[in-house]
């Protein structure tokens, strides 16, 4: 993300540096829902995953890493003047994360739920850019 936004704009600004944390903390947040599934496998292999790190509140941390990119997504509209597809789409993806976590607080999750989040973020990252194109563009 670094290296394409200086490419494109031959330097790093503020809003550089609010994308990237918004990034980071995204990928923590759908890359712990993915470790979520193998927890009994990382532990017999000792592989040392998000989803191991936070225990037993891994899906507070969850929200915790969404509810953050959304601040950090909205601070970054703000600072880029973002047109009003770019709030649409983030409140698609605000949403969806919403939706995600209320379906990792069920007591018995189905397996195949970890999976499915994870590709769900697959397509919230195709709103959201789809959602700072166009409120560029506008």
């Amino acid at each position: 993300m670094l290296i394409s936004w200086s490419a494109a704009a031959e330097r790093l600004e503020s809003p550089t540096w609010i994308l990237w944390g918004a990034v980071v903390l995204w990928t923590l947040g759908f890359d712990t829902v993915y470790a979520m599934a193998d927890r009994e496998d990382d532990r017999r292999i000792g592989v040392n995953s998000s989803a191991l790190f936070f225990s037993d509140r891994a899906t507070e941390a969850v929200a915790i890493f969404f509810a953050g990119t959304a601040i950090l997504l909205g601070w970054l509209g703000l600072a880029m003047q973002l047109h009003w597809t770019f709030w649409l789409a983030l409140g698609v993806a605000i949403g969806g994360w919403t939706r995600h976590c209320f379906g990792l607080h069920q007591e018995d999750i189905p397996s195949s739920l970890y999976g499915q989040i994870f590709r769900q973020n697959v397509g919230i990252g195709f709103i959201l850019l789809a959602g700072m194109i166009a409120g560029t563009l506008l």
